[in-house]
């Protein structure tokens, strides 16, 4: 014990399993049972906030990527959906045989197409109907 606090007791009910490890722990460490309890409680102890760090540290991670991605999508999404409304005006008034509306319709279409395409060459999976259901919202 690295500590000059009192000592507590705590009964422990362990499995035969879990029973015979300890005593094979603490002989080959040269321990008494309950010192070789003692040291894996604090190994395990260790062992468990060292992986709610490493977790802690994960989490961090993907929410700096999740912002990351919104501000991409808050910059790239005007420029896009502009796109097709800019051209869809100019194909009307330049009287290309479509009313916007139906060049839009032509418009997202290639669009959803072209985008699945690159998320298929990317190895990303989007499921049928899930980027016509993102235009609808």
């Amino acid at each position: 014990m690295s500590s000059n606090a009192p000592v507590r007791t705590y009964s422990v009910a362990l499995e035969p399993l879990s029973e015979q490890r300890l005593a094979d722990f603490a002989v080959a460490a040269g321990l008494s049972v309950e010192e070789a309890l003692s040291t894996v409680l604090q190994l395990g102890l260790e062992a468990g906030e060292a992986r709610t760090t490493v977790r802690d540290a994960q989490l961090e991670d993907i929410v700096r990527e999740l912002r990351d991605l919104k501000l991409a999508v808050h910059v790239l999404g005007p420029s896009a959906m502009g796109a097709g409304a800019l051209l869809a005006h100019w194909v009307a008034k330049a009287n290309g045989g479509m009313s916007e509306d139906e060049f839009l319709a032509t418009f997202e279409d290639s669009a959803q197409n072209e985008w699945g395409l690159a998320m298929a060459k990317a190895g990303i999976v989007v499921p049928n109907g899930a980027i016509q259901g993102a235009a609808g919202e």
